[in-house]
């Protein structure tokens, strides 16, 4: 048979065994998190092809508009909730395995009406802002008022994302609104600027991206309603807010402080420079803020190995993991960093005219991230020893600098004086988190020694 070119049929067995040994590969490979972060990526490169979409058709001043608008309404909904939602995966897993199913039940309860209270009152809070722009500003008070519904749909998304992995479902967490949103808003602002109905607008692309996210909120509350039913919550439990809200607030800032950063500067800038300065500096901050990807990837598998080394007094081991791990952070962020910085021109003029004037501001912005890469090791280190309170002091200094700095430049230098406070104030940051470790822990965080051995601290 061989001859003529024929092979022996495959035993069943062998068939079998061959299977089982993909389903083994495929679970290793998607338990790395390799998957993951590639869908990560994939839902950055969507999501700056949405923003690219809205601002080659809105052009660089309505896009300013619509960009303030879903700035203010993320930057809302990601306090919304308080932060109970972020303790999912510290406190749910454990409910669920130790069949305390009142807890659990009150849990998922008590973040569901914390997440619609805290969403309806932020939209509240955007309405009542347009109604006070809306005698010196027209165009951004009808954005925001547009905008308003985002608020719930994206703290609902949060919440849902946040619970799904704490139930192990990272990929049904992130799937929908990593690619499914920024693919429908794409497609209904496409559709809306056809020439047959022209109505595309900052207000009408906040409709459309308020549908898209409509649309991946049901798909991951599906997701989420499937979990959830695999477990027999039928008894119910007293809320524990003194247990669920400190911690909750506690990861909240921590979180959501570059974000904080990142998008007061965008409001900043929309309310003393112009519109079209918040669009170019928006899409520069996206930009600059891929570098962080890099960072996240080189300290993820740090945090339990320093938890481990730290918890057993392996100290000296603990300063090596951690100087690699700066190391390798700080490399990849000067790479990304430079690469964004000589391509910045082009990379900016394929938005549109007038996006090439933020090149300063992208360039700035990416020595922001990676300055601030010096110091995601030693903020590690501090989360992995249980001092997450010290990253929370050094980063609230740095946001509340950042805003200072922000309200002294920008009335002069416009986004470009935004990007340099946020360089400044970022770079102090990273150098607080890297002194910090260094106070608290005594371990220096590029040398990878242990200094309280040397009797240096």
């Amino acid at each position: 048979m061989r001859a003529v070119g024929l092979q022996p049929a495959e035993a069943p067995a062998a068939r079998s065994d061959r299977l089982a040994y993909l389903r083994r590969l495929a679970s290793s490979v998607a338990g790395s998190g390799v998957l993951l972060f590639g869908l990560k990526l994939t839902g950055c490169a969507l999501g700056l092809a949405m923003h690219l979409a809205f601002a080659r058709l809105l052009g660089a001043a309505a896009y300013g508009t619509f960009a303030t608008a879903f700035n203010a309404a993320a930057l809302i909904a990601l306090f919304a909730a308080g932060g109970v939602p972020l303790t999912a995966s510290r406190f749910l897993p454990v409910y669920l395995s130790s069949g305390a199913r009142a807890e659990a039940r009150a849990f998922l309860e008590t973040v569901a009406a914390v997440t619609v209270g805290g969403g309806l009152l932020g939209g509240g809070l955007l309405v009542g802002a347009a109604l006070v722009l809306d005698a010196s500003d027209v165009d951004q008070a009808r954005a925001l008022a547009a905008a308003s519904p985002l608020v719930l749909l994206l703290a609902a998304a949060q919440t849902a994302t946040a619970l799904l992995q704490a139930l192990h479902r990272p990929f049904a967490a992130e799937a929908a609104f990593l690619v499914v949103r920024p693919l429908a808003a794409i497609g209904v602002g496409a559709v809306l600027a056809l020439p047959a109905f022209g109505l595309l607008n900052a207000v009408t692309a906040l409709i459309a991206v308020g549908l898209a996210s409509t649309a991946a909120l049901v798909a991951t509350a599906r997701s989420l309603r499937r979990a959830i039913a695999r477990h027999e919550l039928t008894a119910r439990g007293r809320p524990r807010l003194a247990i669920w809200v400190p911690p909750g607030l506690l990861l909240l800032f921590l979180v959501g402080g570059a974000a904080l950063t990142e998008r007061l500067d965008i409001i900043v800038v929309s309310a003393f420079a112009d519109p079209e300065a918040a669009g170019i500096y928006s899409v520069a901050a996206r930009f600059a803020a891929l570098i962080s990807l890099g960072t996240a990837a080189a300290t993820v598998r740090a945090l339990p190995l320093l938890a481990e080394q730290l918890q057993r007094g392996a100290r000296d081991a603990a300063a090596r993991t951690l100087a690699q791990a700066s190391r390798a952070a700080f490399a990849l962020a000067a790479a990304a960093g430079l690469m964004l910085a000589t391509a910045a021109g082009p990379l900016l003029g394929l938005f549109g005219p007038g996006f090439q004037d933020g090149t300063t501001v992208l360039c700035l912005l990416a020595a922001a991230h990676v300055a601030l890469a010096a110091g995601g090791a030693a903020s590690t280190a501090l989360i992995a020893s249980g001092n997450e309170r010290r990253i929370a002091y050094v980063t609230g200094l740095g946001i509340l600098a950042n805003v200072a700095a922000n309200l002294l430049l920008v009335p002069r230098f416009g986004m470009t004086g935004a990007a340099a406070a946020t360089c400044a104030t970022m770079a102090l940051t990273g150098l607080g988190l890297a002194l910090t470790a260094r106070q608290v822990l005594g371990l220096a965080v590029f040398a990878g020694r242990d200094l309280r051995a040397e009797g240096r601290v």
